[in-house]
């Protein structure tokens, strides 16, 4: 699973509560944008979809060759076969909590048996 992401996004997004509060003191108490890995729920259902390697790709002029490859911008999360052939796609405002744990929970087996008998 690839997560691309602000750059403020990727310090904190799926670290838990005390990285955003180490973030929100760092920061005058500004909260960091919430991400889909914010959410619990999201996280367990990767964990119950077998997903467990998580990489957050801060959306930078560093990484715009990755970026551009996978058509993606900030809040872009990829969920990947291993040869790298895309199984689902959440992009800006349809990168949601709801809609990544729908994906994980109705559609996410059957892609994944597809991808394996090719």
């Amino acid at each position: 699973m690839l997560f691309f992401c602000p750059e403020e996004s990727a310090k904190t997004a799926g670290e838990g509560a005390k990285k955003i509060a180490e973030f929100k003191q760092a920061n005058g108490g500004v909260t960091p944008t919430k991400t889909v890995f914010d959410d619990a729920d999201v996280l367990s259902s990767f964990s119950d979809a077998g997903i467990e390697v998580f990489s957050k790709i801060a959306a930078s002029a560093e990484n715009i060759e990755l970026l551009q490859k996978h058509n993606a911008a900030g809040n872009t999360c990829l969920i990947l076969a291993p040869d790298g052939e895309v199984l689902g796609s959440f992009a800006g405002p349809e990168c949601t909590a709801q809609a990544v744990r729908t994906f994980l929970t109705d559609d996410f087996a059957r892609r994944w048996r597809n991808w394996k008998d090719r």
